[in-house]
Order: C-alpha cells, then sequence, then structure tokens
C-alpha cells in the first residue's frame, strides 16, 4: 500500500511522493489520505481517501483580575496560552460559543465593568476544540456623592428643617446628630429632620 498526506494521487512508482505503508501511523493535523494497493506484479488499485480533520484544543483563558469587589470600574484584559486561538466572553453569565449569531463577543482588548457583572470566557476558533469555561465575578460598588443639606449651617431662631439628598440614584443616606461621623448603622434618613436645638448634624 502507498499513500500521501497532502491530497495529492499516490503512486508506486519510486521517487514519487507516495510512502510505502508499514504500520499504524499518527495523525496531529488536519490531512486527506490517499492510498493505493499495487507494486510489482500488481495492477495498481483505484484510489481511496479519506480526510481527517484534527483540532488543537484550546487552553482555557486566563482572567484578570480576579474575581472580587471592585469600586466604580474594574478593567477586565484575557490571554490564552494557545497560538492563534481566539477569546470569546459573555457578560451576563451564560455560556458563551465560538459560534456566529451567539451572544458572544470576541475578545479583542482590555474593557471596563462599570456595574455587577459574571464574565465567562472560552478559547477556541477555526480549527481548534473550544477550551472549557473560565469564569470571573466582579461587583462593583458605586462612589456615592456626599449628601447634600437643605439649610446650611448657622444659628436659627426656634427651630431649623433640614432635607438630606444625594445626587447618586437609589442611595441611602445614614446620618448622626450628636457629632459622630456616621456608618452604616446609623440612622437611615427617611424624612426631613426638625432640629430644635442646638445640634451638630453629618450625613
Amino acid at each position: 500500500i502507498f499513500y500521501t498526506l497532502d491530497g495529492s494521487t499516490p503512486s508506486p512508482l519510486p521517487n514519487s511522493n507516495s510512502q510505502l505503508y508499514t504500520e499504524a501511523f499518527s495523525i496531529t493535523e488536519s490531512a486527506t489520505v490517499k492510498a493505493i494497493a499495487g507494486g510489482a506484479g500488481f495492477v495498481t488499485s483505484d484510489v481511496v481517501e479519506a480526510a481527517y480533520e484534527v483540532l488543537i484544543s484550546a487552553e482555557q483563558p486566563v482572567i484578570f483580575p480576579e474575581s472580587g469587589t471592585y469600586v466604580d470600574v474594574v478593567v477586565v484584559s484575557m490571554t490564552t496560552p494557545t497560538d492563534g486561538a481566539s477569546i470569546f466572553y459573555t457578560l451576563d453569565g451564560s455560556t458563551p460559543s465560538p459560534l456566529p449569531n451567539s451572544n458572544s463577543q470576541l475578545y479583542t482588548g482590555e474593557f471596563s465593568i462599570t456595574e455587577s457583572a459574571t464574565v465567562k470566557a472560552i478559547a477556541g476558533g477555526e480549527g481548534f476544540a473550544t477550551s472549557e469555561v473560565t469564569e470571573a465575578a466582579y461587583e462593583v460598588l458605586i462612589t456615592a456623592e456626599a449628601p447634600v443639606f437643605s439649610a446650611v449651617a448657622g444659628a436659627y431662631a426656634d427651630s431649623v428643617e433640614v432635607a438630606l439628598s444625594s445626587e447618586t440614584p437609589g442611595v441611602s443616606i445614614y446620618y448622626t446628630t450628636n457629632g459622630e461621623d456616621p456608618t452604616t448603622g446609623s440612622t437611615l434618613y427617611t424624612s426631613p429632620l426638625l432640629i430644635t436645638e442646638t445640634t451638630t448634624l453629618k450625613a
């Protein structure tokens, strides 16, 4: 048996690009094997062929930084140890795919996340077997704008009503009236405060 691996027609003639089959062999990249039977005293057989697509297993991507809690923004980058492989990712927690029309995005460079998200990524693409999924979960905390008092500090006769507000949507406001710095364990602001004695208000 004589065969070729480049798709050309094999031949039993000397000095051809054919190889004499002697034992089983391994193929590590895509190839078309063509073979004939023949030799001295034989009429050469018809050609038989088999096409093999050999996919390289892509290694899992590495996502940086690690999962964790970040303030305002986190800049995400990804790499894969497999040369030539592409990285596909999602931000909604779904499993990414290299297929067209999926909800995955092709990674082309670092990107910023400004709200909590779970990043999932795979390596793969044409000629590669898709890697296992790598994921990183980011909790992004928004820095709240400082509260604003409706009445400025100063001296008032009898009493003063003070409303508290913040330009940060959805934020909760906590306050103290004893001069101590407030924490999230302090009194939660729910409505304007009526102050009738000398007070140091902090929020």
